[in-house]
């Protein structure tokens, strides 16, 4: 861990996502020493080194419910093994050194005249980042050290023990309620300043922060489950106050993920990755080559259009037997998150087509992820749409999961108050107590699929299978895909035995792209990251193996 701390730089090598309207390049030989600490510019150069911990566009097959094209992700079936530097271990000290760093110095711009409510604010933003790598830490490795001062070579720190998470878990919802009184509100930033942490931001992270560890703790039995849970729903219920004045849900959600439309821009994207000027990404590109793509268990979540699921008795759904039937009457947004077959081109301005499987862009599963793919930057390596990060729909769905674990039931009005707003967007008919009564549902299964359609492709599968305890479950099992049909893909052999070059079905015709044995999830050690082998040699003394690695 030594190296980790002491030697953690404020390079922006990796500050990739970050507006050059605001993230002028730091002066890396110039943090310290007289020249510094004058003025807000050098606060502002500071803090925007911090913005490198902001997740970019990634294509996550780490959960079940996606798959990459090619190569099996070792994660996803539970073959990965301990590295000398597994994870994000080093990437999040490395913040939390440089966050630390800031909140010590930042005071000393008070003998430049610099006032104390702008001093405030990106010390703030430095209580937000190191937040933000702690909530990382603690999620991938349980306990971790806890540093909360720029360390030296004498440092006793630098030996010192993991911390318990629940200690650390509050420390940084303390630090975030702070942070949130000292930041400005959305509609206080200038327009060049789009991007910045602001009060809505640092609420937001301690809403999602306090759900999880509430969850987790709830269904793994652990530490102080029901006082996250409330830190959660208030937290979520004093954005949702903010509604109309600072957050709204933007008018499609479709369109809030495409280049061009405002959706990165409008007020239900809370925090955002910037991207433009020198600074670009090709999401869609990636998307249009199939290198993420969904698989059945994914697909079969949709809701019928009535708001039942596709194995009701009752419902409307169609069936597999023809290529885009199951796409027919369900909830308008699988229509968003899916390319349909013979209704839309594969590649930009194609007629109408089915699924690749076997030539240029093969989809390993059938299924296309359409989901932030912009048809104007289907061919660029260029594009400039932002990453939102947290979006005023994921408050809601705190609001509603925090509200029903807490009591363990969710009435009408806060079902309005929060998932029905979101199905009103797409069309989709209300959720309520009787409707869940009346056809056998469960009210938490239905919250969690409403949060797993709506916030799909942003990040958050795995976290959720991992909180709520679902993973030794749900991951161990094949991945699978559509169901072949053999009169589209007349040239095309498939076989209910795997052979090296050749599709794979299962007894119903489904494509079948990873087999159940070639998968595990181990609930005694999966559940937490190994740590890095290096710190343990760095630090056998205080830092041993999670269990069972």
């Amino acid at each position: 861990m030594r190296n980790i701390i002491i030697l953690a730089s404020f390079s922006l090598l990796f500050l990739i996502g970050c507006d050059e309207d605001f993230l002028d390049k730091t002066p890396t030989d110039q943090l310290s020493g007289p020249t510094f600490w004058n003025t807000e510019n050098d606060l502002i150069l500071a803090a925007n080194n911090l913005y490198r911990a902001l997740p970019g566009f990634s294509l996550d097959t780490r959960s079940y419910l996606f798959a990459p094209k090619r190569a099996f992700n070792n994660i996803s079936d539970g073959s990965y093994v301990p590295t000398q530097n597994f994870g994000s271990w080093e990437a999040s000290y490395g913040v939390i050194r440089d966050a630390n760093f800031l909140l010590e110095n930042a005071d000393n711009a008070a003998n430049s005249a610099v006032g104390q409510e702008i001093i405030k604010r990106y010390k703030a933003e430095g209580l937000f980042f190191r937040a933000w790598a702690y909530y990382d830490l603690v999620r991938s490795y349980g306990d971790v050290p806890f540093i909360t001062t720029t360390l030296n070579l004498e440092s006793p720190e630098l030996l010192g023990p993991r911390e318990d998470r629940t200690m650390i878990i509050d420390a940084i919802l303390a630090d975030l309620q702070t942070a949130s009184e000292d930041l400005p509100a959305p509609s206080e930033l200038e327009a060049s300043e789009h991007g910045r942490i602001t009060s809505s931001a640092a609420i937001g992270l301690r809403a999602r922060i306090a759900l999880y560890e509430g969850t987790r703790g709830k269904y793994h039995g652990y530490g102080t489950p029901t006082e996250h849970l409330q830190v959660a729903k208030n937290a979520a219920n004093d954005l949702i106050g903010l509604e109309g004045s600072e957050h709204e849900l933007f008018n499609s959600r479709e369109n809030l993920f495409l280049e061009g439309m405002g959706g990165e821009t409008s007020s239900e994207a809370i925090l955002v990755r910037k991207y433009g000027g020198e600074i670009d990404h090709s999401y869609s590109l990636l998307l249009r080559n199939a290198d993420i793509v969904p698989t059945k268990a994914f697909a079969d979540m949709y809701l019928d259009n009535t708001g039942l699921p596709i194995t009701d008795p009752g419902s409307s759904f169609l069936g597999y037997d023809e290529i885009d039937s199951e796409f027919q009457n369900r909830d308008p947004r699988m229509i968003s998150d899916f390319m349909i077959p013979l209704v839309e081109g594969f590649f930009s301005g194609s007629d109408p087509t089915i699924p690749d499987l076997n030539e240029n862009n093969p989809t390993s599963t059938g299924y296309v992820a359409k989901k932030g793919l912009s048809p104007e930057t289907l061919f660029r390596f260029n594009e400039r749409q932002d990453r939102i990060v947290f979006r005023y729909a994921e408050v809601l769905l705190i609001y509603a999961e925090a509200s029903f674990e807490l009591d363990g039931s969710i009435n009408d009005a806060e079902l309005d108050k929060s998932i029905n707003k979101l199905r009103a967007r797409v069309g989709m008919p209300s959720l309520t107590n009787a409707f869940v009564a009346t056809n056998g549902l469960d009210m938490l299964a239905e919250i969690r699929r409403e949060r797993t359609i709506e916030l799909a492709q942003e990040g958050q599968e795995w976290d959720d299978g991992i909180r709520w305890k679902i993973a030794e479950i749900e991951q161990p099992k094949a991945l699978k895909g559509f169901k072949f049909q053999p009169e589209n893909y007349p040239t095309i052999a498939v076989s209910t035995i795997r052979t090296d070059g050749q599709l794979t079905v299962d007894a119903d015709g489904f494509l079948v792209y990873q087999d159940a044995q070639d998968r595990v999830f181990d609930p005694g050690k999966h559940y937490l990251f190994p740590i890095p082998l290096r710190e343990i040699d760095l630090n056998s003394e205080n830092i041993q193996q999670n269990p069972n690695w």
